[in-house]
């Protein structure tokens, strides 16, 4: 019948999908274990299309952060404050928090 036929079907499946997930494949032969260190493709020759990220702007983009930042200190200096200044506390465990 077709139901028990797809029920063998299935079972055969899950007990090959168990076999391959439990069963690693076994090395063969007297070859070394691969260990490529592969090299970046500078120049788009052949199937290497030669896309290498570059950061040699990295000093310029650490000095227009530091500027930005600056700015943004300097835009936002004089903060409301609403009365006196308090240190911020923040209990280390819920159980500090509770009152005694």
């Amino acid at each position: 019948s077709p139901l028990l036929r797809s029920r063998r079907t299935l079972r055969c499946f899950f007990l090959s999908v168990y076999f391959f997930s439990v069963h690693k494949m076994v090395k063969k032969g007297n070859a070394p274990v691969p260990n490529a260190h592969f090299h970046k493709h500078w120049n788009p020759t052949g199937s290497q299309k030669g896309h290498v990220k570059t950061f040699f702007d990295q000093a310029t983009q650490k000095k227009q952060r530091r500027v930005r930042r600056l700015k943004r200190a300097a835009a936002q200096f004089p903060r409301p404050v609403r009365g006196p200044i308090r240190p911020v506390v923040r209990w280390p465990t819920q159980r500090d928090k509770l009152p005694t």
